[in-house]
């Protein structure tokens, strides 16, 4: 696949754009242990998020992914 990095690959790549530990707000992880099993892991820092928001975001993610798992193909926003 190197066609695809117009000679760009052998070079350093450039540092990605995040903040660092601490001063990251939230990150999500997404990880497959096996063709079956799946972790999603969340790191939030509790300075920019409250208790209350975490518990309701991790409820929605919830549903979220049960409802890709009943309907896999359900239409998410209305057509355009």
């Amino acid at each position: 696949r190197a066609h695809e990095y117009h000679g760009r690959r052998g070079g350093r790549g450039r540092e990605r754009k995040a903040w660092k530990g601490a001063h990251r707000p939230m990150r999500i992880t997404l990880e497959q242990e096996a063709p079956d099993a799946w972790w999603v892991s969340l790191d939030v820092n509790a300075d920019h998020y409250s208790t209350s928001w975490c518990r309701g975001f991790v409820r929605e993610l919830r549903r979220s992914v049960e409802e890709l798992l009943v309907e896999p193909l359900a239409r998410v926003l209305p057509p355009a």
